[in-house]
């Protein structure tokens, strides 16, 4: 009963399952080898193939989405479609909230184009495995309302199906920096975070970076820090959105990745973490639902959080830029 479920789940996250009996492995293992080698050479071209058709759908949602037209982006949607703007505080940031089915999705996107004009759109980089894909962008808006100009880096997150038919995206942006845009007073022009030396390739790599990057969480939540920046590059650079709590800002070289540790498990405790990977070749995004209580305030707080990771050549972690609901950490710092 646990191979079978085993198999459902693997399957479940986008995996080919071959199995090999023991009887015939040890009877005929020349033939089974050549199997095993045929079964991954084909599951390896179908995700390719996969791959490719689910990036130019992909092209055609966000060209519609440039152009600011929700009736075409929804229009190439299921009926069944979920869609989720992360933010805890659904009255407080703008647009949280999740949207189910195609309806409310239009409406979810007219709404946003009524409110938001699209200055620019840049596509960055997109990472597919299994039945994820997170498309990463650069968005300039401008919010009529309050005059504002807003530069932020936008990352969905999207589930598809075994028909390769989306059922669910998330969108992960500086919530911050979005009430801010929102908000009569302040400065007229925001930006978020960036790392003006990452070039947005995705690389063939020899080195295991969900490996690495799995470690890295495993020392951290165990307290073993000086492991934990072992794994680096001395060129590390992490990138943490949004003001007005402790980790936001950017941080360079060990010794910025180590104050970073030291802001984060210094003044939290963490709670119950989930994760998964969405990884391609030197890159790896981190899918996260948090919980951590303030040590100052006892105030928990939940957020939803993804982490962008690469690889360098040398087989060291380059750090990472963080997506977190910043305004749902920084609330839960007010005393």
């Amino acid at each position: 009963d646990r191979d079978r479920l085993r198999q459902q789940h693997l399957e479940a996250l986008g995996w080919q399952f071959h199995r090999i009996w023991s009887t015939d492995w040890f009877l005929q293992r020349d033939r089974e080898i050549v199997r095993a080698e045929e079964v991954f050479r084909r599951a390896v071209a179908l995700a390719d193939r996969a791959r490719d058709q689910r990036t130019e759908y992909l092209q055609h949602v966000y060209d519609d989405f440039a152009r600011g037209n929700a009736d075409a982006v929804t229009g190439r949607l299921p009926q069944a479609i979920s869609w989720h703007m992360i933010g805890w505080r659904e009255d407080v940031v703008p647009f949280a909230g999740t949207y189910n089915g195609r309806r409310e999705v239009r409406e979810l996107l007219r709404s946003y184009f009524a409110q938001i004009a699209v200055v620019s759109y840049r596509f960055e980089y997109a990472l597919s495995d299994g039945a994820y894909t997170t498309w990463h962008f650069r968005l300039v808006g401008y919010v009529a309302a309050t005059g504002k100009t807003f530069d932020a880096e936008v990352v969905h997150l999207w589930q598809f199906d075994d028909c390769d038919r989306p059922v669910f995206v998330r969108a992960y942006a500086d919530t911050q920096l979005l009430i801010d845009a929102f908000a009569p007073s302040g400065p007229r022009a925001l930006t978020d975070r960036k790392n003006t030396a990452d070039d947005y390739m995705v690389r063939d790599t020899g080195y295991d970076v969900q490996g690495l990057v799995t470690a890295v969480y495993d020392d951290f939540y165990a307290g073993r820090i000086d492991a934990v920046l072992a794994r680096f590059s001395p060129a590390v650079a992490i990138y943490f959105q949004g003001h007005d709590n402790p980790q936001s800002g950017e941080y360079h070289g060990i010794q910025g990745a180590l104050e970073f540790a030291q802001n984060l498990a210094g003044t939290a405790v963490p709670g119950e973490i989930d994760r998964f990977y969405v990884t391609q070749g030197d890159r790896t995004d981190v899918v996260l639902f948090e919980n951590w209580t303030v040590v100052a305030t006892g105030k928990p707080y939940h957020v939803h959080t993804l982490n962008s990771w690469r690889v360098d050549a040398d087989g060291l972690l380059l750090g990472f830029i963080n997506y977190p609901d910043v305004d749902a950490v920084a609330a839960a710092y007010v005393p």
